[in-house]
């Protein structure tokens, strides 16, 4: 009986030693490892950057087709076409930041990502506001209608062939 007694006051003893809380007030998941170096270096060195680059591809996207538009030429669709892809290509880097201040961008649910890269593109709307000429970019009816996708069918799916895409253009058809 002494020893049951016994058993059942170390296996109380135990429940409360477990059961009891720490007064530990500091949540560093007891490693000590200061997490905000960690997520300063990675925006200032990672997340900032790719923004950059971005920023700059689209630059050079927008002269791309700015030189297109003016010059309907086989060299300007495939300089534009080369541009679209590396601007893509960039935007893969940034898309997985959709996160905090990103996050808010564009105002919708899914922050930039929904002006930026909706797939799959709807081709009707594309073509509806090409032809109309009526077309609402911050509405969220186009947010499949716009962005690399679009631009991809405009570059490159309008028609078959190098120079197809070009006459599209020219005679809006």
């Amino acid at each position: 009986i002494m020893l049951k007694r016994t058993i059942y006051l170390f296996a109380f003893v135990a429940l409360l030693i477990a059961c009891s809380s720490s007064d530990d007030s500091v949540d560093d998941n007891g490693d000590g490892f200061d997490r905000t170096l960690l997520l300063k270096n990675v925006a200032d060195n990672v997340i900032m950057p790719a923004f950059v680059d971005l920023q700059t591809e689209l630059s050079a996207l927008d002269i791309a087709r700015g030189n297109f538009i003016n010059d309907m030429s086989s060299t300007n669709l495939q300089t534009l076409s080369n541009s679209w892809l590396e601007a893509y290509k960039v935007w893969q880097y940034v898309q997985i930041y959709n996160i905090g201040e990103a996050d808010n961008l564009g105002g919708g649910e899914r922050g930039f990502v929904s002006f930026f890269n909706i797939y799959p593109v709807t081709v009707s709307d594309i073509e509806t506001g090409a032809n109309t000429g009526s077309y609402d970019l911050n509405s969220s009816n186009y947010h499949d209608a716009q962005g690399f996708p679009a631009l991809d069918f405009l570059i490159h799916g309008v028609a078959t062939g190098d120079n197809l895409p070009i006459d599209k253009f020219m005679n809006n058809s």
